[in-house]
């Protein structure tokens, strides 16, 4: 069992209620997502908050949201939010309607999706929520993104890369094409387990870069694993692989 309370350099994250805790995925992608100055920052589905909160500390003066369906999770992350040094808004809704509505777009958005379609369902509701498709599948999500991103624009979205040929050609439906994919590796030399894809409305070459989370040997994290989740996490986190 995992922790109820989780705690960052700047914020703590409280997970009394969500079904998905705070994970690797979510990190990679709070540490590695890149703008160019955001005025306005969407999460979609953003659970205990986590992604929001990452991304409110590397762009605090980006005007932030955060959208969630589910009553636990988004419980937690109103408690997560209410407590952290910066201003974050939360939307208790369903993204589809909330992307109908929307009457101002964003040129930022993040999201760790449900990925899972056809694996074995969980018996658990919230943790189905937050893990397969059936609320929110890939073509609704580029779709309400879609509706939503500025002309000019970014998406970031981490995925597996089994999952990652069905979320690109559901975005490119949506007029919404990768730039940019970040390969991460669990251990260096191994192939990658999660990726992190870019998308935006103007097609052109996506540039491609990888990471690998640990070292080889398994004895010590990477150096530019550590350099890119230094700002968040504590010390202790680093320095339990190098016991």
């Amino acid at each position: 069992m995992r922790a109820s309370q989780f705690q960052f350099q700047q914020f703590t994250i409280r997970q009394d209620h969500t079904a998905m805790k705070v994970g690797t995925d979510g990190v990679l992608l709070g540490a590695l997502a890149q703008f160019d100055q955001p005025h306005r920052l969407l999460d979609i589905g953003c659970g205990t908050g986590l992604l929001a909160l990452m991304l409110k500390q590397r762009y605090p003066e980006a005007e932030t949201l955060a959208v969630e369906i589910d009553d636990g999770a988004a419980s937690d992350a109103a408690q997560n939010f209410a407590a952290a040094p910066w201003p974050i808004a939360l939307l208790h809704q369903d993204f589809r309607q909330f992307a109908d509505q929307c009457p101002q777009p964003f040129d930022a958005i993040v999201c760790n999706p449900p990925y899972f379609a056809d694996a074995l369902k969980c018996p658990d509701l919230a943790r189905r929520t937050a893990r397969h498709t059936d609320t929110l599948p890939f073509a609704q999500l580029m779709q309400g993104a879609a509706k939503i991103l500025t002309e000019n624009g970014r998406m970031w979205v981490v995925i597996p890369p089994a999952e990652a040929s069905d979320l690109v050609a559901q975005a490119n439906r949506c007029g919404l094409y990768a730039t940019r994919q970040i390969a991460v590796a669990a251990i260096e030399g191994q192939a990658p387990k999660r990726l992190l894809i870019a998308f935006e409305r103007h097609p052109e070459s996506c540039q491609t870069e990888s990471l690998a989370m640990e070292t080889a040997d398994r004895r010590a994290y990477t150096d530019a694993y550590r350099q890119a989740v230094g700002p968040f996490y504590l010390e202790k986190y680093f320095e339990q692989k190098s016991r």
